[in-house]
């Protein structure tokens, strides 16, 4: 059984990853401080992610929540694009059962 990879899924993500995560580590500059801000972004990458990730997951949760919402109820598109019915949609196998 073939499986859509889960890249298209971060491609589906659209411009709200753009425009949300940064705006986050920005309010992270502003709650923080600065001086700490700086000394925060100093460190090595590994201790970075050890430290951002944790403060960025809630706005992670949120983006993750938009993107599934936001493709839960996309028919038309994989109705036009995906000609395997191994690949279907759950509303396009659902509609496979209208007859």
């Amino acid at each position: 059984m073939k499986r859509m990879s889960t890249k298209r899924m971060w491609r589906e993500a659209g411009a709200s990853y753009l425009f949300l995560s940064p705006t986050l580590f920005v309010l992270l500059l502003f709650i923080i401080g600065p001086i700490w801000f700086a000394i925060f972004l100093a460190f090595h990458k590994v201790q970075l992610l050890g430290m951002t990730l944790p403060l960025a997951r809630p706005a992670l949760a949120a983006q993750a929540i938009f993107v599934f919402m936001g493709s839960w109820n996309d028919f038309m598109r994989p109705l036009i694009i995906l000609s395997d019915p191994q690949l279907f949609t759950l509303p396009l196998g659902l509609n496979s059962f209208k007859g």
